[in-house]
């Protein structure tokens, strides 16, 4: 038996939410990103993406493409997670199925006694194995997607609901116990009390928050070696900062800056109050995804054979 002390590993990471609240820009944000889109979601930003998939093989065939890869790219973005589910449910459906999706003349479609489903989140694995490679890479994986109501069933409580991603809730066992970490976008909200009969108000604002500590009434985790606070605004750079993981982060920024002219190295630290190492982990994580930027326009260049 080989036994090892365990090394960090990039995270994978799931964030849910409603419609507008941010989480496209999440992913924009990260390092380095890839885009493996199953909608529209990013087709106006200008970010590196692959081709909108429309078929379940076409997303499996973009995800182990960015695993065999050459490493340009640290974080690979699926938009949405619950895009992925469906585009897979379909593939099921037409090919263990014959298309049908309910019970026709004696014959058990797709939905007959929760069977598609299951069969579903087993071929769901494919997509996790594939992520799985970019990891093993050192990408960090990031599964964007729309927030759901799921349905609990307990022996002592009966049944209730909480938020979770909107995929079905085989798929989402399997989605969940593989991430590292899972959570919550919302608004940030207040909700006033009615002063007599009837329902309260709820009083929001812009601001953006995610949340990081499980509970009845929703789904979120951070695995042993992931910790986060329960609660921070909805950005790529306070999330990268409060992961605490910043090993390496100085090296890979000396690595990077002879990309960038003296006059922007001198910016640079100006910005970095002077010095690398002292600066802020938002500021070192800002600073490398600016020269990841830079090293990814170089590297276009060159392909181009300009």
């Amino acid at each position: 038996m080989k036994v090892s002390k365990g090394s960090p590993k990039p995270p994978r990471v799931v964030l849910y939410g409603p419609p507008g609240v941010g989480k496209s820009t999440f992913g924009a944000d990260s390092r380095a990103p890839i885009f493996l889109p199953t909608e529209d979601g990013v087709d106006n930003v200008p970010v590196p993406q692959a081709e909108r998939a429309r078929e379940w093989v076409e997303l499996l065939a973009n995800a182990r493409e960015i695993a065999a890869g050459k490493g340009e790219y640290k974080t690979v973005v699926i938009d949405t997670l619950n895009g992925a589910a469906e585009l897979c449910s379909r593939h099921v459906c037409q090919t263990l199925y014959g298309g049908q999706w309910t019970v026709a003349k004696g014959n058990g479609g797709f939905l007959a006694w929760g069977q598609g489903w299951k069969a579903t989140a087993e071929e769901f694995m494919q997509l996790l194995a594939a992520l799985d490679d970019c990891r093993a890479k050192g990408m960090t994986v990031l599964l964007l997607s729309h927030v759901g109501l799921l349905t609990v069933k307990t022996p002592s409580d009966g049944e209730y609901t909480k938020y979770a991603p909107d995929v079905d809730k085989n798929v989402w066992a399997r989605v969940c116990a593989w991430s590292d970490i899972v959570l919550r976008a919302e608004y940030e909200h207040t909700v006033i009390p009615a002063s007599g009969p009837g329902k309260g108000k709820v009083a929001s604002t812009k601001a953006r928050r995610m949340f990081s500590a499980g509970s009845a009434a929703e789904d979120a985790k951070c695995r042993v070696g992931y910790e986060l606070p329960e609660e921070m605004p909805l950005s790529w750079a306070e999330f990268a900062a409060a992961l605490g993981k910043g090993a390496g982060t100085v090296e890979a920024i000396k690595a990077l800056m002879p990309l960038l002219t003296p006059e922007e190295q001198a910016k640079a630290m100006a910005w970095m109050g002077g010095s690398i190492e002292g600066a802020s982990l938002t500021k070192q994580r800002q600073l490398l995804g600016k020269l990841d930027k830079k090293a990814a326009e170089i590297a276009a260049t060159k392909g181009d054979g300009k």
